[in-house]
């Protein structure tokens, strides 16, 4: 399998793991460590790292160069991150701005469509799938 010279790679378990679609060369991973890890086969490790997320299955996923995350925890569990730089590029309310305080993200599932412009994600507290314009800053789709 893939080493990681330059990193200590992922401390917990791993529970998802992405190709990106235009270099067959690179890999995203992420899992409970709270960290996405881009992996480059030539290379055989991991080659940049950053910290946030806590993944917990289907839940990352890129387009173009940005990585969506959706995060096993009560807030801010939608995001949006930079490729290049591992900067955080967006928190995605998963609710309505009128949400309950007991309301969770707890996300499960997150992806892109196929054009990019629309997000679709899945929480364990609503048990809800709920879709977001990427054009129209992120606007929630009812």
């Amino acid at each position: 399998g893939l080493g990681s010279r330059d990193s200590d790679g992922h401390s917990q378990r791993i529970y998802c793991v992405k190709f990106h679609p235009r270099d067959p060369n690179m890999i995203l991973s992420s899992g409970w460590d709270d960290t996405v890890h881009v992996w480059d086969i030539r290379a055989g490790c991991s080659v940049k790292k950053w910290d946030g997320p806590h993944v917990c299955a289907d839940s990352l996923d890129i387009f173009e160069d940005v990585v969506l995350t959706g995060s096993w925890r009560e807030r801010e569990g939608l995001q949006v991150w930079d490729l290049g730089t591992g900067k955080l590029l967006k928190t995605i309310d998963f609710h309505r701005k009128d949400k309950q305080e007991t309301e969770t993200d707890h996300i499960y599932g997150a992806a892109f469509s196929m054009d990019g412009d629309l997000i679709a994600a899945g929480g364990s507290f609503t048990s809800e799938t709920r879709i977001f314009d990427v054009r129209h800053t992120f606007r929630r789709v009812d």
